[in-house]
């Protein structure tokens, strides 16, 4: 048996084996950390998306699209970041073994550096670990500091 305490200092990821799927992914998320699911609440995930890779790009600011997520819940931004890092990271080990696998259009999110989708997950598993504890969040900085990690 593993002792708590060190069960408590580890993380878990949750690497899709389907391209995307985006309520896959969050179902399993938010059921391992005993909350419900948000994906919901963002009736266009695919345009936010769009968004992050303007930001990678060089098109966008991450302040200027952080301000405008602030119409959305923060627990369903952090949700699809966390799925949109984690299909990321499962099309890099695909990419390994696959001679073509499939971006979807998003190539440029898959395209980032390994280290970078880690610590975004971490990143935000950490926020929703203060989230579930009570703490109050000043939900712009969260977003803009997720959204700045996604410039080069």
């Amino acid at each position: 048996t593993v002792l708590p305490t060190i069960l408590s200092r580890c993380q878990s990821w949750y690497i899709s084996s389907s391209p995307l799927n985006i309520k896959e992914v969050s179902n399993v998320f938010f059921s391992e950390l005993g909350l419900k699911s948000k994906t919901d609440t963002i009736t266009d995930p695919l345009h936010l998306l769009q968004q992050i890779c303007e930001i990678i790009k060089g098109l966008s600011s991450p302040y200027m699209i952080a301000e405008d997520w602030k119409k959305y819940e923060l627990m369903s931004l952090l949700n699809l970041i966390y799925v949109t890092a984690s299909q990321a990271l499962q099309f890099k080990f695909r990419a390994k073994y696959d001679s073509k696998p499939e971006y979807d259009n998003f190539e440029c999110i898959a395209a980032l550096d390994a280290s970078i989708l880690f610590r975004q997950i971490d990143s935000i598993t950490a926020n929703i670990k203060r989230i579930k504890l009570g703490y109050t969040l000043n939900e712009m900085l969260v977003l803009e500091k997720l959204l700045a990690s996604y410039q080069g």
